[in-house]
């Protein structure tokens, strides 16, 4: 994050930075693709949502991703939330600024976007598909892990 904004500065200009976003991704189905392309069309996220939305549990992972692979100064902040069984837990939000977002659609984001969403689409299609295939090879999985009928319990009057 080289333009990031320091939280302490005694800059002269603080507020005439220069922003500029990181490199795209050159593969556009992968879920790293589809953060960015969220991130910079103005959403916030948090990891609940990215389970849910892009069917991964490390968002986190693939901010980092942008962040260190892709030199994108991805902000973030903790955010209290109220939970269904009655507590209170700590989640992190992740946004770009408007000024990331506004030198990424100078430098041509919109045309990578589109085919980002439309690629993750079609992944999204084959979705029935790849649980079939899951589902088959933890029914192979199981049967192997089952004893033979014949072994018997090694503990047993058999």
């Amino acid at each position: 994050m080289e333009n990031a904004p320091t939280a302490f500065s005694n800059e002269s200009a603080e507020n005439n930075r220069n922003y500029t976003c990181g490199t795209l991704p050159l593969r556009v189905d992968t879920v790293v693709a589809e953060v960015l392309a969220l991130l910079i069309e103005g959403r916030d996220l948090a990891g609940m949502e990215a389970v849910f939305e892009q069917s991964t549990v490390r968002l986190s992972a693939h901010i980092y991703y942008l962040e260190k692979r892709y030199g994108w100064p991805v902000q973030r902040r903790n955010v209290a939330v109220g939970t269904k069984d009655g507590r209170v837990v700590e989640v992190v939000r992740y946004w770009l600024t408007a000024e990331v977002k506004e030198a990424a659609f100078n430098n041509g984001a919109r045309a990578w976007i589109d085919p980002v969403k439309d690629a993750r689409a079609s992944r999204r299609k084959q979705a029935t598909k790849c649980r079939a295939t899951a589902a088959a090879k933890n029914a192979a999985r199981r049967l192997m892990r089952e004893t033979d009928p014949r072994q018997g319990d090694l503990w047993s009057a058999t």
